[in-house]
């Protein structure tokens, strides 16, 4: 049974005739009808037992029920969900009966027992004499809007979880540093503050030629000192990259590490140039290598790495591949603080935060493999880290349009509920 049940006039004379006999009242009531008809959300009646005898379209659609179903057979509170009833007995109706009207949350069930989150407008009646004559129900479906309500929550937890393991990540470079400078280039120039003491005594002494000898030491010294602070600054920021580009970055560091790490092997697979890289890839790239190469000796036993940076169909693929002993990402703790859990975050999050999809692939006894997407769309990377900002930007306006939606259905309730009270006079002329 709809609201608007008003037959249509047979002709357009009929209906000029039919227009110019209506009243204004009952002209309004028709446009209440109509406005109820179409709205986008339940709108139900009943009478003083709690029995429906109207229900509009959209809220038959929300409780299952086909166009031409009866519900004179269904009463208000079978509607409810059973562990929201007591609420809607015991408080709701109550309240409505008492103040006029009662707003809230509430669980709706549907002709096949699915339970719908709905906000809820329910609004007594009163004959002229103040007698309680039935009850109407505005229902909005509050499921898009619990679901935005729970992305936003796990987004929320994710951002803390990040904001966390960022903290134990700077913490643990600013210990890397304060190490570096204290153990090596800090005693490299305790050292050379000796020999510059020394040189002073022996040149008071008299001993010129244990002087030169000493101050050839000071030499080599203050060489590796010079040597030392460079290494430093290179695992801060390579000045390579601005220098020779992340090609050329890339050799040199193979080199460097083979040399550093005797019968390791670095097989490099480039087939880009460096035009072909943007520029706010190029430290990712080179920092993603350096973190995959460093664990695939200190905690897989690796003796070959493979390094392959490579462009096709659109995209910019960066794999590092070693023949290490592996393990299982799984049993690998994100939060445990181990050396290789901040190494494989961090390479995740270089990852991501430079709009690349990051894979890591491993087992026990099969090697390490890590992978690095980038879609090579100069229109969809941009230059800059735009891209990830318009991501973000996008994703947030996704959500905020999805409130907004949720919004308008909570307006429409309200506005409705006003016009609820007039179809009680309506209901004695059908």
């Amino acid at each position: 049974m709809h609201f608007n049940c008003t037959a249509e006039p047979s002709s357009d004379q009929g209906r000029a005739r039919d227009a110019n006999k209506r009243t204004p009242e009952s002209r309004a009531r028709d446009r209440v009808l109509t406005i109820l008809d179409n709205a986008a959300v339940l709108v139900a009646m009943a009478d003083h037992c709690g029995a429906l005898f109207c229900v509009n379209p959209s809220g038959r659609t929300l409780l299952g029920l086909g166009s031409e179903d009866d519900v004179s057979g269904i009463t208000l509170i079978e509607c409810i969900a059973p562990r929201a009833r007591h609420c809607i007995t015991d408080e709701a109706i109550p309240t409505a009966q008492r103040c006029g009207a009662w707003s809230g949350q509430s669980v709706m069930l549907t002709s096949d027992g699915r339970e719908i989150d709905t906000s809820l407008v329910i609004t007594a009646h009163f004959g002229d004499e103040g007698r309680f004559d039935g009850l109407s129900l505005l229902a909005c479906d509050m499921r898009s809007w619990t679901s935005t309500e729970e992305t936003l929550r796990i987004a929320q937890n994710e951002m803390l979880r990040l904001s966390a393991q960022h903290l134990t990540i700077e913490e643990t470079e600013r210990r890397r540093i304060a190490a570096d400078l204290h153990d090596g280039l800090g005693q490299s120039l305790s050292l050379v503050k000796l020999s510059i003491d020394n040189v002073a005594s022996l040149l008071s002494a008299g001993q010129p030629e244990k002087v030169a000898e000493c101050l050839d030491w000071l030499k080599l010294k203050v060489g590796d000192v010079g040597d030392e602070l460079r290494q430093i600054a290179m695992n801060l920021r390579p000045s390579t990259l601005d220098a020779l580009g992340i090609i050329d970055t890339l050799s040199w560091y193979s080199r460097e590490f083979e040399s550093a790490c005797p019968g390791v092997t670095i097989e490099r697979d480039v087939r880009v140039g460096e035009v072909d890289v943007p520029n706010f890839l190029k430290t990712p790239i080179f920092r993603i290598f350096q973190e995959a190469s460093s664990n695939a000796i200190k905690h897989a036993g690796a003796n070959r790495i493979k390094v392959a940076l490579t462009k096709r169909r659109g995209i910019l693929e960066l794999s590092i591949e070693d023949n290490g002993h592996g393990f299982d990402p799984a049993a690998v703790s994100e939060s445990d603080g181990s050396t290789r859990g901040l190494g494989l975050q961090t390479m995740k999050e270089r990852a991501e935060l430079s709009c690349g999809i990051y894979e890591l692939t491993s087992a026990p006894g099969q090697g390490t493999r890590v992978r690095v997407r980038w879609p090579y769309s100069l229109e969809n990377l941009g230059l800059e880290r735009t891209a990830t900002q318009g991501r973000e930007i996008g994703s947030i306006r996704n959500l905020m349009s999805v409130d907004a939606d949720t919004q308008r259905g909570v307006d429409t309730l309200r506005n409705l509920s006003a016009c609820v009270a007039c179809i009680r006079s309506i209901r004695g002329s059908r």
